[in-house]
């Protein structure tokens, strides 16, 4: 019964830590299997040996890994399908608050043309948030 009730706190808190903000309708469930299934994945595709996969955005089709790494820093990679079947197509390796969010959004649907405009604006806000 503790366990029940931990499970529906944590569920609403996760659902109330993205109400009223820019990530309403963006899935930002990250599960420790999907953290397993990415890491060796993202890990390739920027050819360094791991990752630890630190946060996903997903909405539609796309997706918003945010990774970090032993070489390059904590990149973000964006996806226009699933990350085991395609390439990302942008990566953001800015620091974190470098740019006001309207200027992140704007880059963010420069370099990964078709991304949704919510799922664009989530990274931004993330990225800007204090």
């Amino acid at each position: 019964m503790r366990y029940a009730l931990a499970g529906i706190l944590l569920t609403a808190l996760s659902a109330m830590s993205a109400a009223g903000t820019p990530c309403e309708g963006v899935n930002r469930a990250l599960t420790s299997t999907r953290r397993r299934l990415l890491a060796p994945v993202v890990a390739r595709q920027l050819g360094v040996p791991s990752v630890v996969v630190l946060e996903s955005m997903v909405m539609r089709k796309w997706s918003v890994i945010w990774v970090s790494t032993p070489v390059s820093g904590s990149p973000f990679l964006f996806y226009a399908g699933e990350p085991e079947h395609t390439r990302f197509v942008a990566l953001w390796d800015a620091p974190a608050r470098t740019a006001p969010s309207p200027a992140i959004k704007d880059w963010a649907l420069a370099h990964a043309p078709g991304i949704p405009p919510a799922l664009a604006q989530c990274f931004a806000w993330h990225v800007a948030a204090p």
